[in-house]
């Protein structure tokens, strides 16, 4: 028998599915506003998603800590307001996360995506049309061989 038949799979702290909510769920600095830890547009929309349309189960907003604790307490109550006010029924602990978010804001990949388009050089080919008929046949017929076997 193989060897993996006689060994368990080691299993994460917690599982992947739980670790791709809470990686779902949580608010991001980019959702932040720099200067007062407010939650922007793109921040009150998804902690909206949070609040009324993940799965109930699943309705826990995280919010990434700061770089010091008096910007993630800041964080903490802007975001604890929000709910209060976006869904009052729903009575949820906003939870602090050390993490750091996959990815990048829209607003870096459009940079990058910019730089890049105006980087690239001027095509090189040169092109000129051919005069006449391209189509590649002679127009004669060929006739074969010495026919027999």
């Amino acid at each position: 028998a193989p060897l993996s038949a006689f060994s368990p799979k080691p299993r994460p702290p917690i599982s992947w599915s739980a670790a791709g909510w809470m990686t779902n769920t949580t608010l991001y600095d980019q959702h932040f506003i720099p200067g007062t830890q407010e939650l922007n547009e793109a921040g009150r929309l998804h902690l909206k998603w949070i609040l009324l349309y993940a799965p109930p189960q699943r309705r826990t907003p995280w919010v990434q800590a700061g770089d010091s604790a008096e910007i993630s307490q800041a964080r903490l109550a802007n975001v604890q307001q929000e709910a209060a006010a976006m869904a009052p029924h729903c009575r949820t602990m906003i939870m602090l996360r050390v993490c750091q978010p996959y990815g990048a804001s829209a607003q870096e990949v459009d940079l990058v995506r910019r730089a890049y388009l105006a980087s690239m050089p001027e095509p090189r080919i040169s092109y000129q049309a051919q005069q006449g008929s391209s189509t590649g046949s002679s127009g004669g017929s060929s006739s074969g061989g010495s026919g027999g076997r």
